[in-house]
């Protein structure tokens, strides 16, 4: 593998359906550290289940930003935390087609490597200047091995798109580094209180009224409390 060295972007990407993202999900825990995340990134339709797998593939639409020297794109996600993502760009790294399915790719030989293929829904060719992927088409739980605690239930997390050109039969370079929605991950057993429930709606409504996807989904706003003459606090909406 050959590092990259800051190569801007190559190519823009769009979540399908993002809209329908949760800023937080529950997990349950595997073996050897691995987190099942639960109604990722939204739930299986035509309605949430309880039991069994409920989630969808992660859906994107690629767009090139230069239709000169078109090579074919693959794709990869992997969740991570936003504090790594900011620290680690990766356009401009060289890797070998070996090294990326051996060292990386998940697959039932290897089915805690951290990055889900995606895979072309319609068939299409993989140069034209728009193509649209899907993350992850199997059943099965969203794996994600990370360390957890107390305290790592504040750590927000995303899931990182990795947008590769072939360059040969046997090298591939990464021309896109791409972030999605971001959210928070808790364990499933966590307590509901009502000043949480509150919190947790008030933080929701905060966030859908974004219009600059940019912008940090996170800068939660917490309720103000007003105290009432009866010594009662409510929430001042």
């Amino acid at each position: 593998m050959t590092d990259g060295n800051m190569v801007e972007n190559q190519t823009e990407i769009e979540f399908d359906d993002k809209d329908k993202w949760n800023v937080d999900y529950k997990r349950n825990n595997k073996n050897n550290g691995v987190k099942n995340l639960r109604c990722f990134p939204y739930c299986r339709e035509p309605q949430h289940r309880d039991s069994g797998f409920c989630g969808q593939p992660v859906r994107i639409t690629l767009k090139r930003k230069t239709s000169q020297d078109k090579k074919q794109l693959f794709v990869w996600g992997e969740f991570m935390t936003v504090e790594c993502f900011e620290s680690k760009p990766r356009v401009g790294t060289v890797m070998t087609w070996d090294e990326i399915e051996t060292n990386y790719v998940r697959s039932r030989e290897n089915p805690f490597n951290p990055w889900y293929m995606g895979t072309l829904p319609d068939d299409g060719d993989r140069v034209r200047d728009v193509i649209k992927f899907c993350i992850k088409i199997h059943k099965g739980g969203w794996l994600y091995k990370f360390i957890s605690s107390k305290h790592a239930s504040v750590q927000v997390h995303c899931m990182a798109i990795y947008v590769f050109a072939k360059l040969d039969e046997t090298n591939y370079t990464c021309i896109g580094f791409h972030k999605s929605p971001e959210f928070t991950i808790y364990c499933r057993n966590r307590p509901k209180s009502r000043d949480l429930m509150l919190e947790k709606i008030a933080n929701k409504k905060l966030l859908m009224k974004k219009s600059n996807p940019s912008e940090n989904r996170f800068k939660f706003l917490v309720p103000e409390r007003k105290q009432e003459p009866d010594g009662v606090k409510y929430y001042k909406t």
